[in-house]
């Protein structure tokens, strides 16, 4: 996270190990005590090359549907309010396109 918002580690650095297949990871991680949350924070990711005497070796990720959560622990992907609020609006639109009215 950047700025620094780790209680432990400056910029919370974690490595993963990353496969051909997907795969869900969650990495738990404390704030600072006095974090200022009016301020805005960033979440990055990286991949790093990896270099032999003959290659450098590039990889990609997709990362797909973030989610930071307070607690101790990861809690599946769930649909948001405005994403609920968003798919009744939009099924109702579509029943009220196929409505035909007779005089």
């Amino acid at each position: 996270m950047y700025p620094n918002v780790g209680a432990e580690i400056a910029d919370n650095a974690h490595t993963f190990t990353l496969t051909n297949k997907y795969q869900r990871y969650s990495y738990t991680f404390k704030t600072k005590a006095d974090l200022d949350t009016t301020a805005t924070y960033r979440l990055l990711f990286r991949l790093i090359s990896e270099e032999t005497s003959t290659y450098t070796y590039y990889s990609n990720a997709y990362i797909s549907m973030p989610k930071l959560e307070e607690g101790n622990m990861a809690t599946s992907w769930d649909t948001s309010e405005g994403d609920v609020k968003s798919i009744i609006e939009q099924t109702a639109n579509t029943i009220e396109a196929m409505i035909v009215t007779e005089d």
